[in-house]
């Protein structure tokens, strides 16, 4: 009886755990290798918050998860990668 009951309740939590582990996966942005491929999805570049992007003549994407994976493209340090 025991054995019946431990195994039901494995199969009842099985579905909550493995969605669980699904939600509990952390998502990386995509790193580009160079500012052709970003403007290739990012024409005018993308900056890491809004105000960074208000600097700009040309208005960049925001999006700090995707700056912060393609930062090294930041030449000038300005919070904008790859801007026209």
């Amino acid at each position: 009886m025991k054995k019946i009951l431990s195994l039901t309740m494995f199969f009842a939590l099985l579905p909550a755990s493995a969605a669980f582990a699904e939600a509990s996966t952390v998502r990386v942005e995509k790193a580009f290798k160079n500012c052709t491929q970003v403007r290739k999805q990012f024409p005018n570049g993308v900056a890491n918050s809004a105000k960074s992007a208000d600097q700009q003549k040309n208005k960049p994407q925001v999006s700090r998860k995707i700056y912060n994976a393609n930062k090294k493209l930041d030449r000038d340090r300005d919070g904008v990668i790859c801007e026209k």
